[in-house]
């Protein structure tokens, strides 16, 4: 089993910035079997780029077996609150065979520190099941900033992306081009996607009627055949 090590330099400025991504790669140590991306280090910086559960990201630097990286806000800040306080982004992925088996995963540790000096290691542990707990690259990544409806969990696969427009709704979205992924199902089920309305198969989801997108889409990139 690979374990990494994955240190998170939390340098605290004075100034919040909207931004909530990191800003600097420190130092990397590639370790035994790494290497991708090595010479690429800011292909970690910005929101993530997921592909879904069957698909490992490639928005990632390869540190391999005890590899190290050391990362930085410089221009925002994390704070301890309720909840989860920050996210890493990982590129492990469900193998699949005649059932989904377990997943393709590379176990690393967090670490945190305010001054770079002094630094506070998360629970990681890699030789419990089922599936390493507290520990980072275990997770399938289903964000993807290009793509808003991009592979999304199952839940929301199986009622056309229903959940996925409500969850942007919940955003307060204003608006959201069109890409491949909306038109999957083609244009009249983009128009469902905005209008709202039930599925015209499958009928409506548990939850009820589809109310539909909220935001407007930018439609100008696209061209009906007809006209």
């Amino acid at each position: 089993m690979k374990t990494l090590l994955v240190a998170v330099a939390l340098l605290w400025s004075g100034i919040v910035a909207a931004d909530p991504y990191l800003d600097a790669v420190v130092s990397t140590t590639i370790g035994t079997g790494g290497g991708g991306n090595a010479n690429d280090p800011q292909v970690v910086f910005g929101p993530p780029r997921g592909a879904g559960a069957r698909q490992g990201s490639l928005d990632v630097i390869s540190l391999g077996l005890n590899g190290q990286i050391v990362v930085a806000f410089t221009d925002n800040v994390v704070v301890d609150g309720p909840g989860a306080d920050f996210t890493v982004f990982e590129n492990a992925f469900l193998k699949t065979g005649l059932t989904t088996l377990e997943p393709f995963a590379e176990p690393a540790t967090v670490s945190v520190s305010a001054d770079g000096t002094t630094w506070t290691t998360f629970p990681c542990a890699l030789d419990a099941p089922p599936y390493h707990p507290g520990c980072a690259g275990i997770y399938p990544v289903f964000a993807n900033a290009d793509d808003p409806a991009a592979p999304s969990p199952l839940v929301s696969s199986m009622y056309h992306d229903e959940a996925t427009i409500a969850a942007m709704n919940a955003m307060n979205l204003s608006v959201s081009a069109i890409g491949n992924h909306e038109l999957d199902e083609g244009p009249a089920e983009l128009l469902r996607m905005k209008r709202g309305g039930c599925h015209p198969v499958e009928g409506c989801s548990p939850v009820g009627k589809f109310r539909g997108a909220k935001f407007e889409y930018l439609s100008a990139n696209v061209v009906h055949a007809d006209t």
